[in-house]
């Protein structure tokens, strides 16, 4: 059989042979060899930049669908000449693990006969899909997101990052840009998994297992295993013939998910019908301004205290000594109110109305960073209308029913998980 009859990423389909597509089957060959074992998964490739991995045929629950050895995992246990020039420095930076990981890369991605150079040819080149790489035109797409600070903040950390490395050690400051820390430390970031070898917990780079896309609830669950000596992957639940199987990188908001992979969901919800994504609420104050992140599910507890505090009249100051609970149903429309004033506040500051982003969703495809970054700025505006919503609901349910204080609360927590 010819190597283009043997390149078969796409089920069923042969693709004109190009670098990448050998470099995709050398990097097959490099697993086979290595030991790995995954008989009824395939590649599939979906754009350049874009594959996952399927099912050969039907998999039940409890199937343990990939086995990689250890001799083909990378770990902060892999030594390069700057690690050791570092010495105990490195270990007093954070994330000293997932750094020691990316000097490795550093250190051997240009040689040649490296054990793990079919694995590095696979690698992505291009990442700009992640917010770091971003320029201009697709972060003027953020509007007045609070995402863009975020952004910024994890660029200087990995600036100061390799500018400490470079203090400490002169031949990673002569021999490696700033350019190829952002790079090697951001393929560490995004792919890197937490594993226990033998009692210690290590990060570990596991060619093939990084391939996999998220999704939530988690399909698989995985982790090392010391008797077998390697990386297994287990399916929690059967997988039909053809279809993509999935990891799950962890409960997150979607602004953990495109600050760090570069993705954002367009249904967060959780099973149990929760959603941790956020955006940054300033709550102005009578002597200073709080600044807290909120979501759907606790804003509520998170902005009306404060609220209620700035709101009391001069006979409400010590009328309540749990400060965190309703004080009076006048002060509670008048929280009301300012949360939902906050709310209209935020939502004018944004360019584009909510409207337009749905609109401009509509005519991007795929998973472009310029959608990713108007999906994200779209579901902070859903939030702020949630917010506003409630509190224009909410205001006369407060100000004209006969009710109870814990029924206020009650009827909040309703109104939550309803809406």
């Amino acid at each position: 059989m010819s190597l283009h009859d043997r390149l078969k990423f796409n089920k069923g389909l042969k693709k004109k042979i190009t670098n990448k597509n050998r470099d995709f089957f050398l990097f097959k060959e490099w697993l086979n060899k290595g030991g790995a074992k995954y008989p009824d998964l395939y590649f599939k490739k979906y754009s350049d930049s874009e594959r996952g991995m399927h099912a050969k045929k039907k998999i039940t629950s409890n199937t343990e669908v990939m086995y990689i050895p250890h001799n083909l995992l990378i770990t902060d246990d892999n030594s390069s000449k700057y690690s050791e020039l570092m010495g105990i420095d490195l270990d007093n930076i954070n994330n000293s693990s997932l750094i020691k990981i990316a000097l490795y890369i550093l250190d051997s991605i240009n040689d040649n006969d490296n054990h793990y150079q079919p694995y590095y040819n696979i690698l992505p080149d291009d990442i700009s899909h992640l917010p770091i790489f971003w320029n201009d035109s697709t972060l003027k797409l953020l509007e007045s997101s609070d995402l863009i600070r975020d952004i910024n903040a994890r660029k200087n950390m990995l600036s100061k990052e390799y500018n400490k490395l470079c203090e400490i050690c002169e031949l990673f400051a002569r021999e490696q840009t700033l350019e190829n820390w952002l790079w090697a430390r951001s393929i560490v970031g995004s792919r890197n998994f937490s594993i226990n070898i033998n009692g210690i917990q290590k990060s570990a780079m596991v060619p093939l297992a990084d391939m996999l896309n998220h999704f939530r609830p988690a399909e698989t669950r995985w982790g090392y295993n010391d008797s077998k000596g390697g990386f297994t992957m287990t399916t929690l639940k059967g997988i039909k013939n053809g279809a993509q199987i999935m990891d799950s990188y962890g409960r997150k908001s979607n602004r953990k998910y495109l600050l760090h992979y570069g993705f954002v969901m367009d249904d967060n919800t959780e099973s149990d019908g929760s959603c941790d994504d956020d955006i940054l609420i300033e709550i102005p104050g009578m002597q200073y301004s709080k600044k807290v992140y909120v979501t759907k599910d606790d804003f509520i507890e998170k902005l009306m205290p404060t609220l209620r505090l700035a709101n009391r009249n001069s006979n409400e100051f010590d009328s309540n000594p749990n400060r965190s609970s309703i004080i009076s149903k006048r002060n509670e429309v008048a929280a009301l109110l300012s949360m939902g004033n906050i709310a209209r506040n935020m939502l004018i500051q944004f360019p584009k109305t909510y409207s337009q982003n749905v609109l401009d969703l509509k005519r991007l495809k795929g998973f472009s960073k310029e959608r990713n970054a108007i999906n994200f700025v779209k579901k902070q505006k859903e939030l702020l209308l949630f917010m506003k919503k409630l509190a224009d609901d909410m205001i006369p349910v407060v100000a004209f029913q006969d009710i109870s204080n814990d029924e206020i609360d009650e009827k909040y927590r309703d109104y939550i998980n309803i809406n």
